[in-house]
């Protein structure tokens, strides 16, 4: 569920031999994630200014009640308070929490991600936030083992980049996120659409001196992605997401009609982009060698100079395009009756 314009940066994806920037070719060329020389780390980005909420607000928690559309969420329900309990648990066991949000028509995709991850000790780890109620029984039917929490949220049963109603869902998401971080409690939010070499959490946990960790969604080394981003619970990483979760209200209070379109520009890490180029943060962007995006897919010289850890599948609009896409390439966990594959390599099952 990447948060992108996908179809925007498709394209500008250009031709599959475009020669990609940002990725050294040199035999020396660094692919530790801790390494404080590497070329894709930003300590201390210090920006034009400071946009923090003034002190009187610098420990404000976000308004209790949201309405996104039609609907409204309230902090006061069993299922934000189940939440916040998961999350401090898990939290305070793995230094993080890391979150997984879905509906229904994620729900293959998820399943999909919990078999590549299946033998590789990441699902203790992981908090899924289901929207519906089919959402939560086929996971927990799925993967008993699986902690998910319902939060009910009406939504399309597929979501689309671009889409109002796809943007509604991603706002739920922030606030979320921003109660999470204006109650002390440290996280990683991920996405399904995506496929694991590797548990990647161990080297979060590493750089959790740094406000904010992500990784690019260009070959470039420019921008961060929604599909894996590390948000600590300092001042500066909560002034930045209620930044931008008060920019991305206000975009979507004015929007009401989920099948309409929406820019990416409006986007929440379109406006987190912008937010950081005027904020003194300290961010660290993961190596291009290790944490690729969809452009790996099309990309000749981008597969042939990267070691992926991690690869997200976006740059493909849709959940039925991205299945397909998974498959082709040997990145689908899932069997045609609905079980995880056996004797996949990537799972490195023992």
């Amino acid at each position: 569920m990447t948060t992108t314009d996908e179809e925007t940066l498709l394209s500008k994806g250009g031709d599959s031999k475009t020669t990609v920037t940002g990725i050294s070719t040199s035999s020396t060329a660094n692919t530790s994630e801790n390494n404080p020389g590497t070329s894709h780390e930003k300590p201390n980005r210090v920006g034009q200014r400071q946009n923090f909420p003034n002190k009187d607000n610098e420990q404000q928690i976000t308004e209790s009640r949201l309405k996104i559309g039609n609907q409204t969420v309230s902090t006061g329900t069993k299922s934000i308070s189940r939440i916040l309990s998961l999350s401090k648990d898990i939290a305070e066991t793995y230094g993080f929490v890391t979150l997984q949000f879905l509906n229904r028509g994620y729900l293959n995709i998820t399943k999909s991600w919990i078999c590549n991850v299946k033998c590789m000790g990441v699902l203790p780890k992981v908090l899924f936030i289901a929207t519906d109620q089919n959402a939560l029984d086929g996971l927990s039917k799925f993967n008993p083992k699986a902690q998910v929490v319902l939060l009910p949220f009406q939504t399309m049963f597929k979501l689309s980049c671009g889409l109002v109603a796809y943007y509604q869902f991603v706002l739920l998401r922030t606030w979320i996120i921003l109660i999470l971080l204006q109650r002390d409690i440290p996280l990683t939010v991920i996405e399904s659409d995506a496929v694991w070499f590797e548990d990647v959490l161990p080297t979060i946990k590493g750089l959790s001196g740094y406000d904010l960790v992500s990784t690019s969604n260009t070959v470039s080394g420019n921008g961060v992605s929604a599909g894996f981003i590390y948000l600590n619970t300092t001042q500066a990483a909560k002034g930045v997401w209620l930044d931008v979760f008060k920019q991305f209200q206000g975009y979507m209070d004015t929007r009401s009609d989920g099948s309409e379109t929406m820019g990416a520009e409006h986007s929440e890490m379109q406006i987190l982009a912008r937010v950081l180029r005027k904020t003194a943060v300290n961010v660290k962007m993961l190596p291009l060698e290790n944490f690729v995006s969809g452009l790996w897919y099309k990309n000749d010289t981008l597969r042939e100079m990267t070691k992926p850890k991690v690869i997200q599948i976006n740059y493909i609009v849709g959940v039925d395009r991205k299945i397909r896409n998974a498959k082709h390439w040997g990145h689908w966990f899932l069997t045609d009756g609905g079980d995880c594959k056996e004797n996949n390599e990537i799972m490195k099952c023992q």
